[in-house]
């Protein structure tokens, strides 16, 4: 508590709000609005660390479908296609999840229980 046994809005009900309980409010204020920034900060480091190791999932999964597609069909196009195919839904899968971790690492990172 900033105010001693009172709350911020107590003391502001009451009138009792000296200089230093003011700017201790104002304190309080600006470090929840930098608590909000940096989570918006973190949540885009979070999105763009999805986005790379998404990349290299998909590319990954390709290399290894491609190897492995390339020992069963003749034409190497079919397999090139199918490799494709695998390292765009591998993309998608890991983007999907990076997205929805985003969305939910503030509300499991804020949990006060």
């Amino acid at each position: 508590m900033l105010l001693g046994k009172k709350t911020q809005s107590e003391a502001l009900a009451a009138g009792d709000l000296s200089l230093i309980n003011f700017l201790r409010l104002i304190a309080y204020v600006k470090m929840l609005a930098l608590e909000e920034k940096e989570l918006t900060q973190r949540a885009i480091a979070l999105f763009l660390a999805g986005a790379l190791f998404s990349l290299l999932a998909a590319a990954c999964a390709f290399v290894i479908t491609y190897e492995e597609y390339k020992k069963h069909f003749l034409e190497k196009r079919r397999a090139r296609l199918m490799a494709w195919r695998i390292g765009i839904v591998t993309f998608i899968f890991f983007m999907l999840f990076g997205l929805l971790f985003v969305l939910i690492s503030p509300r499991i990172l804020n949990f006060k229980g």
